[in-house]
Order: C-alpha cells, then sequence, then structure tokens
C-alpha cells in the first residue's frame, strides 16, 4: 500500500515479523498478496511489533479501514449531538 509521501511502510516492517506472520490474510484465509495493517496505527503509536500487525489482502484491509472510518464518524456524531443539545438546553 502506498502512503500519501509515496512510500510503503510494508519495507519497514522487520524481517523477523514477516516470517513469523501466517501468510495468508487474517480476515478472510486467502493467501494472495497481503499487505500489512497494524492494529493501533503506527501514526497513532503502534508500534511495529508481532502483536500489532497482521496481513491482510486489500479488500479485507480497505474494509478495516473503512470499518474504522466509520466508528470514528459515528463517534464525532455523538459529540456533537451531547454539545447541540447541551447549547440547546442554555439557550431555552
Amino acid at each position: 500500500m502506498a502512503y500519501m509521501d509515496g512510500t510503503s511502510r510494508a519495507r519497514n516492517v522487520p524481517q523477523y515479523i514477516k516470517d513469523q506472520l501466517p501468510s495468508v490474510c487474517a480476515d478472510c484465509g486467502t493467501n494472495g498478496k497481503l499487505e500489512y495493517h497494524h492494529i493501533i496505527p503506527y501514526a497513532d503509536g503502534g508500534c511495529m511489533s508481532l502483536d500489532n500487525i497482521v496481513q491482510l489482502c486489500h479488500e479485507c484491509h480497505m474494509e478495516r479501514h473503512r470499518k474504522i472510518r466509520e466508528a470514528e464518524h459515528e463517534e464525532q456524531k455523538k459529540r456533537y449531538e451531547k454539545f447541540l443539545d447541551a447549547f440547546l438546553r442554555r439557550e431555552v
């Protein structure tokens, strides 16, 4: 997977971790081209460790990120609704 800076984090995953991961998608079990997925995102302080990285096929990798985005959206929506409710109660 390419990132906005044009690099691929796959080359940053240590070889000893790559060697220990199963050669199948952790979600669907296919063994095609696999990508590395950080359970706790690397950008959020997730580490390069065996318990934080899984291999996923491209489709499952995108699905995981879609679900994360949806969950973040729902959390933002709840915070906004809570703010709006508090704001309206003060105004009435």
